[in-house]
């Protein structure tokens, strides 16, 4: 059994310049103050991990609950305004992929993403993707990108022998993988890679198997 699992931001739907974007917006709208939006200063790099660390470098943790929790709607808002008006462009060939993977018995297909769930199904929905939500783990699930691939990975804990690999388009993605010792598809040129794919376009899924 193969099981593959998939970043959804920059891998698999455009969306990592506008998610950044309202991302930053609602934060300010919220708490008033302007983030730093170079991510790779931030310890965990999640919708989850980096308010974390902005509600502590700042001094917020007595209203932390009260802030995720509108931080996080206003989030959901504003994304959900922005699909229903821009449609989500999926990366080259990603849809004709994916369809592809779920004809194959012998394959399992997950999603680990460092964003909020409720935003990451509107971007597959809006993107025009075929998947079950029950395989989407996300930063509702844990503020550590590390834990949210595990989370997805225990899908097939119970199986005594199979393969497991990560598709991803950043260099934390990278980073999550080598400290799991899982094997990592660069997609893009975000960073660099010795597997590194330019996008899905013709891709035989049998290759990463």
């Amino acid at each position: 059994m193969h099981h593959l699992i998939f970043d959804i931001d920059g891998t698999l739907v455009e969306s990592f310049k506008f998610d950044e974007v309202i991302y930053c917006q609602s934060i300010k709208k919220i708490t008033g103050i302007e983030i730093d939006n170079n991510w790779s200063n931030y310890q965990h790099i999640t919708d989850d991990g980096i308010l974390n660390e902005v509600i502590s470098t700042n001094g917020l943790d007595k209203d932390a609950d009260e802030i995720r929790k509108k931080v996080r709607l206003s989030f959901v808002k504003d994304i959900s305004n922005y699909v229903n008006t821009n449609k989500i462009k999926a990366i080259p060939g990603a849809i004709q992929f994916m369809n592809r993977l779920t004809e194959m018995n012998d394959v399992e297909v997950s999603f680990a993403t460092g964003g909020w769930y409720d935003t990451a199904l509107l971007k597959l929905d809006s993107a025009g993707f075929n998947y079950s939500k029950e395989h989407v783990f996300s930063s509702n699930d844990h503020y550590k990108r590390t834990e949210i691939i595990k989370m997805a990975q225990s899908r097939l804990a119970n199986q005594s022998d199979y393969s497991c690999t990560y598709f991803g388009d950043a260099e934390w993605d990278k980073q999550a993988c080598k400290e799991l010792k899982m094997n990592f598809i660069l997609v893009g040129d975000r960073t660099s890679h010795h597997q590194q794919i330019t996008d899905f376009s013709d891709l035989d899924p049998s290759i990463f198997l």
